[in-house]
């Protein structure tokens, strides 16, 4: 709800002004990254820990969190969580424990895998305040098992609707992809070059490309990693070691629950590390620091030294921000750089849609249901065959839909179908098995009214359109023609076709 609430906040002041919302959503990641910059400062150098914090703020792999206003989430989860770790390192007295708790709250109402965040405050009690650990613990717990309530009233345990072609998968299948995914990661972490807003690459068997290339190439950097906390625990001072250890169950934990256990909404998301990097950035950060040069270097010279790669950094994040200058623009780089994007495909059809040109959107929503058969993909072929009044094809695109997903929109768009079409006893049966599902429908309720009213059967749709007027607007003259026994005529959008009520 945290996300949905700053919208609000947002509307209320400025409406649906979307440079609100970006501006926000900016100087929530300019926050997030300068309390980052102070909890950094427990570890490293002011100076170094300035550099770590701007590569956080302006890296590449995390620029969709800043462009992308239904990315709002991550930040806040990021600013929360973050706050929460902080307020750890400035005290050991119980306030700081109680308020550090209500920030993890809110960073779990902000999205639910902040619980990462809960683990690594558990880790660094562990780690450097032992003696509180259990005190923090109960404290946590509260609010964690409060989240938990609100949040399987609310949605239930998960959402069961099928959304990605991962969840096709069965959990085997889905974790013979975990090498690929950790790939994925390592890859845009150190070379974010080609960037997408989603990914849906899947395979189910121990492919070499899939499985056993990914695979090599996540050993070798895990040895190189695991090499280097062997060196700074025989080498360095423990202090040093217990650093690495935190920063490396925070890039762990930070990627844990995106490696499928259950199936998300997509194969992978640059978004998804935005927590895990901290993490690694910690871990280089203290690798670098073990490293014990025969000179000195001068504060200055660290800072010409990474301006370079803050340069380069910015420059593609700077790149990358034109690419979300439109959803068409969007759309199409994804397209590009990514296999088998039928996310990407179906927007591209909606925005066809909405300018007016139903053959680009007709391809594009054909090929988004040739990679992955959806609800939403085939709503948007539904709406293109309605509006070429091809309203036999629209009913199959919606059946279809339905048999997926029971939207309530499915039922609306199907019921107009079959009203335009003139299927006015089969349509009847279908409004009331739609109602059955969707009672508090006034849109539904309308359209009973109309059928009922088309056929002759007053109080049927006196009925139906009574409680379309206690659920929301109904059209003035239906009312009329209902009520009064009146004629009326109706056109149908998208279509020549007029329903005419007359009474016997």
């Amino acid at each position: 709800p945290m996300m949905t609430t700053t919208y609000s906040i947002i509307y209320s002041f400025f409406g649906a002004n979307p440079m609100a919302y970006h501006v926000v959503q900016l100087l929530l990641c300019i926050l997030g990254a300068f309390i980052l910059y102070l909890f950094l400062k427990k570890f490293f150098k002011p100076v170094f820990a300035l550099a770590l914090s701007i590569i956080f703020l302006i890296h590449p792999v995390n620029s969709q969190i800043v462009y992308s206003i239904p990315s709002m989430q991550e930040p806040l989860m990021f600013l929360f969580g973050i706050s929460a770790l902080f307020v750890l390192t400035r005290s050991q007295n119980t306030k700081n424990l109680i308020i550090a708790s209500g920030l993890l709250f809110l960073s779990l109402l902000s999205k639910e895998t902040a619980v990462v965040f809960v683990c690594v405050a558990a880790i660094y009690e562990f780690l450097y305040h032992r003696d509180r650990l259990a005190v923090f613990l109960k404290s946590v717990a509260t609010p964690v098992i409060l989240f938990l309530i609100l949040r399987i009233s609310a949605v239930g345990f998960r959402n069961i609707a099928q959304s990605a072609p991962v969840d096709d998968l069965s959990l085997g299948e889905r974790m013979i992809m975990i090498p690929s995914m950790i790939w994925f990661y390592i890859q845009k972490f150190f070379w974010p070059q080609d960037l997408a807003t989603s990914y849906y690459w899947t395979h189910k068997t121990f492919t070499f490309e899939g499985f056993w290339l990914p695979m090599i190439f996540v050993m070798i950097i895990l040895a190189i990693f695991v090499s280097a906390g062997i060196f700074i625990y025989k080498h360095r001072s423990k202090k040093l070691f217990t650093a690495y250890i935190f920063f490396a169950a925070w890039a762990v934990l930070g990627l844990a629950p995106y490696m499928q256990i259950i199936a998300l909404d997509m194969t992978a998301c640059e978004t998804w590390i935005y927590c895990a990097f901290t993490g690694i950035i910690g871990m280089i950060a203290i690798i670098i620091r073990s490293i014990k040069l025969k000179f000195k270097v001068k504060p200055i010279f660290a800072i010409l030294l990474i301006l370079p790669l803050l340069i380069i950094l910015g420059w593609r994040t700077s790149v990358r921000g034109l690419d979300f200058h439109s959803q068409e623009t969007l759309s199409l780089r994804d397209i590009a750089v990514t296999e088998k994007n039928y996310l990407a495909m179906n927007n591209l059809a909606k925005y066809y849609i909405d300018n007016g040109d139903p053959k680009k959107a007709e391809y594009y929503a054909e090929k988004s249901i040739e990679y992955f058969p959806a609800v939403s993909n085939y709503i948007n072929l539904g709406v293109i065959r309605q509006k070429q009044q091809d309203f036999v094809g629209a009913r199959v695109a919606y059946t279809k839909a339905l048999k997926l997903v029971p939207l309530r929109v499915v039922y609306e768009n199907l019921a107009i179908v079959n009203l335009t079409d003139g299927e006015s006893t089969g349509n009847i049966k279908f409004l009331e098995e739609a109602l059955k599902i969707y009672p508090n429908n006034n849109r539904l309720w309308n359209y009973m009214a109309i059928e009922q009213a088309a056929v002759g059967n007053q109080e049927q749709a006196k009925i139906a359109i009574l409680n379309a007027y206690r659920l929301g607007t109904i059209p003035p003259k239906l009312y009329e023609a209902i009520m009064n026994k009146t004629p009326l005529d109706i056109p149908m959008p998208d279509s020549d076709r007029i329903i005419k009520i007359r009474w016997e």
